[in-house]
């Protein structure tokens, strides 16, 4: 069986990725002094190099009345854990844009796929 360097190939797309990623989770936190957990924000992963994306997928209905709905994912390294439910800050030409991920990211090769959506709240 041959085995095939996908390390190699991840590096090359991974040139191509001209945004940036900042994964920030909700978690427990401990104060260390009176020893009392709150839910704080908690950056995972920051400056990650990542690749922004938008679909419209065609129009719903008919006339006026039809709506035109944008999808947006980013594609980033397979390697990284981002949790469903992450706020995701993009940075795209010094502009950021912040979006919640709206499930679990899809896994590949030399790629994981995650959609978006414009950030709310924390589910």
């Amino acid at each position: 069986m041959i085995e095939i360097d996908l390390s190699i190939a991840r590096k090359h797309l991974e040139r191509l990725y001209l945004d940036k990623a900042t994964i920030i989770e909700f978690q427990d936190v401990q104060d260390p002094i009176t020893h009392i957990t709150s839910k704080q924000e908690v950056v995972v992963y920051e400056n990650i190099p990542c690749k922004l994306s938008h679909h419209v997928p065609l129009a719903t209905g008919e006339g006026v009345s039809s709506s035109l709905s944008l999808s947006s994912y980013i594609i980033l390294n397979p390697d990284l854990v981002i949790k469903a439910g992450s706020k995701i800050i993009i940075t795209r030409n010094g502009k950021e844009i912040v979006f919640g991920n709206s499930g679990e990211p899809a896994i590949h090769f030399n790629h994981q796929k995650i959609m978006l959506k414009i950030w709310d709240n924390y589910a």
